[in-house]
């Protein structure tokens, strides 16, 4: 409550921008609440994400909570790739083997 109320000051004395919508809120509170060092080691943890013992729907939820915590947002063919190079070998072999276009699809 503290931060909130000096960073209301702040914009009061034109010392920090207007926070005006939801997106702005975040990015103002990334800044002070989260650590320099902890987007660093979510990309470090995507670079080095695969399914290891874990089922195929845990990998998938796993990647989706790591996706949107970076707020990356790539291209629906670089998810599948990314997807898909990560799955144990047993599993890329049958999935190399369809045609697909949506990553979603393939749990529905």
């Amino acid at each position: 409550m503290h931060w909130w109320h000096q960073t209301v000051m702040d914009i009061g004395l034109n010392k920090r921008s207007v926070v005006v919508s939801w997106h702005d809120l975040k990015l103002c509170m990334r800044a002070q609440f989260v650590p320099p060092h902890y987007m660093k080691e979510l990309l470090l943890k995507l670079q080095r994400f695969y399914q290891g013992p874990r089922s195929v729907d845990e990998y998938f939820k796993d990647l989706e909570v790591t996706l949107t915590k970076i707020n990356m947002h790539e291209s629906e063919k670089s998810k599948i790739a990314r997807f898909v190079s990560g799955l144990r070998r047993e599993i890329q072999n049958v999935v190399e083997l369809y045609e697909y276009t949506y990553l979603k699809n393939w749990f529905i």
